[in-house]
């Protein structure tokens, strides 16, 4: 599905190399409040997005995202396109998908 306004980041899942998706905006009203994950392969293939078992509290795109160690964070963002903006920090833990 298109999808914009999310964020993307590069960590370790499960000890091998993965693109994570957070959040985003699929157009018409639909917000997203959940973890995607896809391992990268040595030979730059990307595998299948599957989603985590955490989702954030509130569906949310436009936030930053930030890895400290195994964890990644998300900051604000924007809860509708009316200008609901968000000012809290949530975080999901990698390594154990």
């Amino acid at each position: 599905m298109p999808l914009y306004g999310h964020t993307m980041t590069v960590t370790l899942a499960a000890g091998r190399p993965s693109l994570v998706v957070l959040g985003g905006n699929a157009g018409q009203g639909n917000y997203f409040n959940n973890v995607q994950f896809a391992p990268l392969a040595p030979d730059r293939e990307t595998g299948r997005f599957v989603f985590d078992t955490h989702q954030f509290a509130v569906p949310r795109w436009g936030q930053a995202t930030v890895q400290y160690n195994n964890i990644l964070y998300v900051l604000g963002g924007s809860q509708r396109g009316n200008g609901d903006y968000l000012n809290d920090v949530q975080f999901t833990v990698m390594g154990n998908q």
